[in-house]
Formats: structure tokens, sequence, C-alpha cells
């Protein structure tokens, strides 16, 4: 009976290279990069936990988002993962529409854009 053979393996220079830039090598980095102008800037790390009825947009197109819907389509703040990170929990129903100020009337984002292509 033949033995059953073992398994090969084929190194390969390339191969080398790779690993020992895996193993030996610094640890990558990234930083968060913005292509131009962001419409839409909303921070719900300060905000206090639960349901949220308005946040300020700091983007360009300004304004605020507001929870106009009421009862089960308000979202939530809440903690985000295990990082202990708050952001703004959307629960499927949930909504919230771009105003020019709480209770005031909703902003029509194509026309706050002079760049943007109309509708």
């Amino acid at each position: 009976m033949n033995p059953k053979p073992g398994p090969r393996f084929i190194y390969s220079p390339d191969v080398l290279l790779i690993l020992a830039a895996a193993l030996f090598g610094s640890p990558a980095t990234a930083q968060i990069q913005i292509a131009g102008a962001l419409f839409v800037n909303v921070d719900a790390t300060v905000s206090p936990l639960g349901n949220i009825t308005n946040i300020t947009n700091s983007g360009t197109l300004g304004g605020f988002f507001e929870a106009r819907g009421g009862g089960t389509t308000i979202p939530r703040i809440a903690i985000a993962g295990s990082s202990g990170a708050r952001g703004i929990q959307f629960d499927g129903g949930d909504y919230m529409q771009h105003v020019v100020a709480p209770g005031g009337v909703l902003v029509s984002a194509w026309r706050a854009c002079r760049s943007c292509p109309s509708p």
C-alpha cells in the first residue's frame, strides 16, 4: 500500500515577501477622507440617550433634521456597539425630515444646493 502523500508547499519569493510584510510590517492606518463639501453632517455623540426630536445639521445644507411622524416613527439615541459611542438608531419605521428650523418648513435639498442638478 502506498502511503498517502503529505501536503505540498510551494514557496515563491512573492509569497514570502507578503508574509514577511504581514508579520513584521507596521500596522496600517487610515484617515477619513472627504471628497468635497458634506451636505449632511450630524453628531449624536453628545446627545442624551432616548428619543430624539431634532438634531442640527452642520453640513453645507444647514438646517435641522426633525422627527415629524410622532408615535413609533421617532428615532432614538442609543449606544452603538461595544465602544460606548452614541448614535441615532432607526428601527425601520423611524424617519427624520430636513427642515429650516425645528417646527419650520421642509428644506428642498436641490434648491439649497446651487451646484446640484434639479430633479
